[in-house]
């Protein structure tokens, strides 16, 4: 009998890596790519990356990663489970795989392996759902091997570095810290103890300065940057922002991002606090704003396929 939680497991295997296991070309982008169906040179397969879902306009037709082996092979659900089953086996590996234990392990508990460029599928696809190019991500994220010392087992995640020779850890399932403290970055994107520019921009986690560079189409901030891991962190980055003479804020639009905007703006009089936060009004944070902007592209690009496809017809 399948269990629930064993279930859920296989449903968070990548379907773009289910495909590619089956032999199927991967051609498309922004989550429309040619069917698997059929023979195609328009993209009409849409795949939700962060929820791990397709849809097929063509086909009129959807679901999970379990339904589409189904649909793709003439298997029964069990049969389908058993085929997503081996490829999970390939795709996880053996010993290291996606933690998938509640975030509040004790941070001492998470100790750092191996850290090396990000190249897992999972991590990439996982950053991909959340509109951070890989060239981005690459260049202020690692791939971090950590063991949980609570039950000895090895995991992977996205890792931010931060000024403490730490990591904030994130994957599609987990949420941790191999060591607390706050990220500090120069112009060009370097970790630094001191400033390095009059301006700082200012954001609560590293998502949301991942997103601020993927809007504005950059790959280094072109200001000082501090990024809180945590507004716990509140000391040290009043600290940080007190040396500089414009802080320029994209924090959360929640009552934590509001505190620490006020406490920011009262506790550091001499520095000229710009709030940005106005700008994605609505969202709770500047990732969010991003994710709904990509969504809009894409619905935009579906409506255009469809004018196409009417048209040829």
């Amino acid at each position: 009998m399948i269990i629930e939680e064993m279930k859920e497991m296989l449903k968070s295997v990548p379907i773009l890596h289910i495909l590619k296991s089956m032999g199927y070309e991967i051609n498309g982008r922004r989550g429309m790519y040619l069917s698997p169906f059929r023979k195609e040179s328009i993209p009409s397969f849409h795949v939700d990356s962060r929820l791990n879902v397709w849809y097929d306009f063509g086909k009129g037709e959807g679901g999970d990663n379990i339904r589409l082996v189904q649909l793709l092979k003439g298997y029964s659900f069990k049969e389908a489970v058993h085929f997503i089953e081996n490829i999970q086996g390939i795709y996880t590996a053996p010993i290291i795989k996606t933690c998938n234990i509640s975030s509040n392990v004790r941070q001492s508990s998470l100790v750092p392996v191996l850290i090396t460029d990000i190249v897992n599928p999972a991590l990439l696809d996982y950053a991909a759902s959340r509109g951070i190019p890989s060239n981005i991500l690459r260049q202020f994220c690692r791939q971090v091997h950590y063991r949980n010392l609570n039950n000895g087992k090895e995991y992977y995640a996205i890792g931010f570095p931060n000024n403490n020779n730490g990591f904030v850890l994130r994957s599609a399932y987990f949420k941790g810290t191999s060591k607390g403290g706050i990220t500090t970055l120069d112009p060009e994107g370097r970790i630094v103890q001191r400033p390095a520019s009059e301006i700082t921009l200012v954001f609560e986690g590293f998502f949301n300065f991942l997103s601020y560079l993927a809007i504005r189409k950059k790959i280094i901030p072109g200001d000082d940057v501090l990024v809180m891991n945590s507004v716990g962190n509140i000391k040290a980055s009043l600290s940080w922002v007190s040396a500089h003479k414009e802080a320029e804020c994209y924090l959360d639009n929640d009552a934590p991002g509001r505190k620490t905007l006020d406490s920011i703006t009262d506790r550091c009089p001499g520095v000229e606090i710009c709030n940005h936060s106005i700008e994605y009004d609505g969202f709770n944070d500047l990732n969010e704003y991003l994710k709904a902007r990509l969504s809009e592209n894409l619905e935009q690009n579906i409506g255009t396929i469809e004018v196409v496809k009417h048209i040829k017809h």
